[in-house]
């Protein structure tokens, strides 16, 4: 189980990379959070808290100001990998 688990957190993170490479133009016209980064990334915008018994949250970080059609992508790769029956 707990394989999977990690597997499908490997996943998602792949997922992001996608969704950020789609939306370059965005996040390239902004400055990093931290002094090292050229430009700004989707892992500044996402929260993801784990929980007991293998359970993941995602949330964003407040204040993002993450474009709602970027939201729903990644809401979307998160409900396909961690939310399937």
């Amino acid at each position: 189980m707990e394989q999977e688990f990690i597997k499908d957190i490997q996943i998602f993170q792949q997922e992001l990379e996608v969704i950020e490479s789609k939306y370059y133009y965005w996040f390239e016209s902004r400055y990093g959070i931290h002094a090292n980064q050229e430009h700004d990334l989707i892992k500044n915008h996402i929260l993801i808290d784990y929980k007991e018994y293998n359970r993941i949250l995602m949330d964003y970080v407040p204040g993002s100001e993450l474009p709602p059609n970027i939201r729903a992508e990644c809401d979307k790769a998160f409900e396909a990998i961690f939310r399937r029956d």
